[in-house]
């Protein structure tokens, strides 16, 4: 299992309790380490400080799991899915999320949304085949004061690396 920006640690925590005890993590973000010091500690978690860009990958992960934070890659979004599909076994899945094109969040600097067509072309490219992308919406969230603040525009993507390549 590798965990593609780990935060706070509680992917890391659910896939370990979940069963998984060959976790790989990755976060740029040396602030994050504490939060999971203790699966680190007990050898449960091995941890990079790192852009995901640059990580030193493992090549045998049954799972690779990156929750919305491939949506801040921009130009460099290609050559990683190449180096995420090279990180997964034959026969391994890819389980991430994406900003949607109507995601609230697609004029902050650094967001990049996509549709499902041009994930499903970046997706093929990297190697991945076997390719779902299920779209959800979520419209009229409110802030404390009950105002509409924003629309959750999420694609979520299941992808398989061929097992012979």
């Amino acid at each position: 299992m590798l965990e593609v920006g780990f935060e706070d640690g509680s992917g890391v925590r659910a896939f370990m309790e979940a069963g998984w005890r060959k976790i790989h993590a990755v976060d740029m973000d040396a602030r994050c380490l504490p939060m999971i010091q203790e699966e680190v500690d007990g050898g449960h978690a091995h941890v990079q400080i790192a852009r995901i860009q640059d990580a030193a990958l493992p090549s045998d992960m049954d799972v690779v799991h990156a929750h919305y934070v491939l949506a801040f890659l921009g130009d460099d979004l290609p050559r990683t899915l190449q180096r995420l599909c090279d990180a997964t076994r034959p026969g391994g899945y890819l389980i991430c999320a994406f900003m949607g094109p109507d995601h609230s969040w697609k004029s902050r600097p650094g967001v990049h949304v996509y549709d499902q067509s041009q994930l499903m072309h970046l997706l093929h490219a990297a190697g991945y085949e076997n390719i779902a992308i299920d779209a959800t919406r979520r419209e009229n969230i409110r802030d404390q004061g009950g105002k509409p603040v924003a629309v959750w525009d999420a694609l979520l993507v299941r992808a398989s690396k061929p097992r012979s390549q």
